[in-house]
């Protein structure tokens, strides 16, 4: 029985660890730190399990406060609700959308179309981004570490995300790059980005 739990508590482990190595290599160090945490406290659950659930037991309260700081810093430093430089930067390529639909543009049939599929998704990714966090940030605060573990893995394997309002510009701006010159030098952390993509 032993050994069972202890196999089990190094699973609960080493699951923290990979989850927090792709979150780091995702820039998110706060939800790294979250995973770690939530993969100590699933090992700690399992191998400590009679000491964990007494209630004097003073290591499953701070495990589990130290989960819910990481994982709401993680929520508010990593979601795109209240990235406020794109959020503008997302309202100006809609106004360019609108501008080239209105006064028409030298794209091509194929553009267009890229075109059209970029105002659909720019206009509701606002609203997506912020029913994002507020179920992030539920999650946050109510999910203990095995289930955090378990959305991490679940998120891990979802395979692609969809492509994003931004994602949208970039595909643009390989053809038609004179197009965003002036919306380039609003935001330029935007030429940042793609120099960072490109290498």
């Amino acid at each position: 029985m032993w050994r069972i739990r202890l196999a089990m508590g190094l699973a609960f482990f080493l699951t923290g660890v990979v989850l927090a190595v792709f979150a780091g290599l995702d820039g998110r160090l706060w939800g790294a730190g979250g995973f770690l945490v939530a993969g100590v406290a699933g090992s700690a659950t399992v191998i400590l399990w009679e000491s964990y659930i007494d209630p004097m037991f003073w290591l499953a309260p701070i495990l589990g406060a130290a989960l819910t700081i990481f994982s709401v810093l993680d929520v508010f430093t990593s979601s795109h609700a209240i990235n406020s430089k794109e959020i503008a930067a997302q309202d100006d390529f809609v106004s360019l959308l609108i501008h080239l639909e209105v006064n028409g543009s030298p794209m091509s049939a194929q553009e267009r179309a890229l075109a059209a599929k970029a105002f659909k998704v720019c206009s509701l990714q606002t609203s997506y981004d912020q029913l994002e966090f507020v179920g992030s940030a539920q999650k946050a605060i109510y999910l203990g570490s095995t289930l955090t573990l378990v959305d991490g893995i679940n998120s891990a394997m979802a395979g692609e995300r969809p492509l994003r309002c931004l994602d949208y510009y970039r595909e643009l701006r390989k053809t038609q790059a004179p197009l965003f010159a002036r919306m380039e030098q609003r935001h330029s952390w935007l030429l940042e980005d793609l120099s960072t993509d490109a290498q």
